[in-house]
């Protein structure tokens, strides 16, 4: 079972179409919608998802194979508005949504972003012992400001059982092999080179710089629910 999500960041952040098809965004869809986007067979989803966005920041996209994203459909997370990234290599693709709010989480991992804070809370509960995860890191951020002020950031929180033992208590999933929390200072040309992609001159879809998709395994335990914390936020401006 699969979460599929692109955090596109606008300040910086699911039927096969014929190829080099620009990637299709779908903004502030219902919540109830927005779970369904996500989440493979075997997953149900319990309650509401809780969306503490303005409705711009997030959707659904598909044709993301088509746009050479690495996987076709999910969800969308921005700090700005999710359609720019439809909108390819637009001198306008950063905007500020305005919100302002500090995350213990994503502080945690950049002091600074606490900037147009986007999060989406959504309990599911799994039919399997094992999630697998999938997702795509994106900022216009790339490449000038790596290693400045500006390391904007996505965590994935869960909390629930853990079959090993202690149970997760908003357990980062977010991370690189290494385990390396994703950011624009953490993964780029110069460090963990091998997950970034250079997305210059590309005219599907938007973002000067994007992760490799990101392929993070959860343990679980079938049939007990989870807790799902989705985050992003500038840092610095």
């Amino acid at each position: 079972m699969r979460l599929n999500i692109l955090l596109a960041y606008s300040l910086a952040l699911f039927l096969p179409i014929a190829s080099f098809a620009q990637l299709q965004v779908s903004p502030g869809i219902p919540a109830a919608t927005l779970a369904t986007s996500a989440f493979g067979n075997g997953i149900t989803v319990q309650g509401t998802p809780v969306i503490n966005c303005n409705a711009a920041q997030y959707g659904s996209f598909n044709n993301g194979l088509s746009s050479s994203l690495g996987f076709n459909s999910g969800l969308i997370m921005s700090t700005g508005n999710a359609a720019a990234a439809a909108n390819p290599q637009t001198s306008n693709a950063s905007n500020s949504i305005g919100a302002t709010f500090s995350d213990p989480q994503l502080t945690a991992i950049s002091a600074g972003a606490t900037n147009d804070v986007c999060i989406i809370t959504i309990t599911i509960v799994p039919q399997c012992n094992t999630l697998a995860l999938r997702f795509v890191f994106g900022s216009e951020e790339y490449p000038e400001f790596v290693g400045g002020n500006f390391n904007d950031v996505f965590g994935f929180f869960v909390s629930g059982e853990n079959p090993s033992g202690l149970a997760y208590d908003n357990y980062n999933v977010a991370q690189l092999p290494n385990g390396t929390p994703v950011s624009i200072n953490s993964v780029n040309a110069n460090s963990n080179s091998g997950y970034y992609v250079n997305n210059a001159g590309n005219s599907m879809i938007t973002y000067d710089g994007l992760t490799t998709v990101l392929l993070p395994v959860l343990d679980v335990v079938p049939c007990q629910p989870y807790v799902f914390k989705l985050a992003i936020a500038d840092a610095g401006d």
